[in-house]
């Protein structure tokens, strides 16, 4: 068995009335096959409400996400 260690990073609860036009793309993990159709920064990210770890595209500040395990928004800011 092989092991990885990766880098993850909290997210932060979202707050006020969020932009639909910033909502980001988020998921599990990274798509099977490593082909990338987003700019942008690929990262883990943890809810803030589940400590689900997630995979998100981050393409820019103020994007926010919606966790698949619990429906949460979150934030990410790196």
């Amino acid at each position: 068995m092989h092991k990885k260690t990766i880098e993850v990073i909290m997210g932060d609860k979202a707050e006020g009335k969020l932009d639909p036009s910033k909502k980001g793309v988020e998921m599990a993990g990274p798509p099977k096959e490593q082909e990338v159709t987003a700019h942008g920064q690929q990262v883990y990210v943890t809810c803030p409400h589940c400590n689900s770890v997630r995979f998100v595209y981050l393409e820019y500040e103020g994007e926010w996400f919606t966790c698949a395990n619990c429906g949460s928004s979150y934030s990410v800011t790196i």
